[in-house]
């Protein structure tokens, strides 16, 4: 039995389009090739982001799809490759289309790259809104970046703050949070 689970990703929210593209987009499709040639593949898992679609209008509703599924994304993603730093510095708004940087715009191209190219493959796309440390694996309290929940877990156990304020009522105090492992 075959299981994949593709959650690296670099969650720097400043990122040259080049680099997230290369980690986020590339590397996660290679992931994906790989699933693809796997014998025996039960599960191909892509971790993702809860803001995969957060260049929605603020009130609009969100279902859980991915929009834009007809979009030829190849061709976008070899046409910013191939653009100078300077082109997609000038351009760069233009591209985000909406996207507030360049993680959130990866990680939706990349889902809809899944989408057209799974085929019969047996897959499934997760959407955490915030990853943070291990529970288990490589030890408990491990997390590499203080990114994402990553700074507020840092500054917690270091003390600089000891709570946090949040909405009151229907859940709305509940934070979404997976362990990286």
């Amino acid at each position: 039995m075959h299981i994949i689970i593709n959650s690296a990703a670099s969650v720097s929210f400043d990122d040259s389009l080049h680099d997230s593209i290369n980690m986020n987009y590339m590397g996660s499709m290679r992931m994906f090739d790989l699933g693809k040639s796997t014998k025996n593949l039960v599960a191909y898992c892509h971790v993702s982001t809860a803001y995969v679609n957060c260049n929605l209008p603020y009130d609009s509703m969100i279902e859980e799809e991915i929009y834009n599924k007809d979009q030829d994304v190849e061709r976008l993603i070899s046409k910013y490759i191939n653009m100078s730093p300077l082109e997609i510095r000038e351009k760069q708004t233009e591209i985000l289309n909406g996207y507030p940087n360049t993680y959130t715009f990866t990680k939706a191209m990349t889902e809809r790259s899944i989408l057209k190219k799974r085929g019969d493959m047996p897959c499934c796309i997760l959407r955490p809104a915030m990853v943070g440390c291990s529970m288990k694996e490589p030890f408990p309290g491990w997390v590499d970046t203080i990114a994402a929940m990553g700074a507020p877990m840092f500054f917690g156990g270091i003390g600089v703050y000891g709570y946090a304020l949040t909405p009151k009522g229907n859940g709305a105090d509940a934070i979404d949070v997976v362990t990286v492992d």
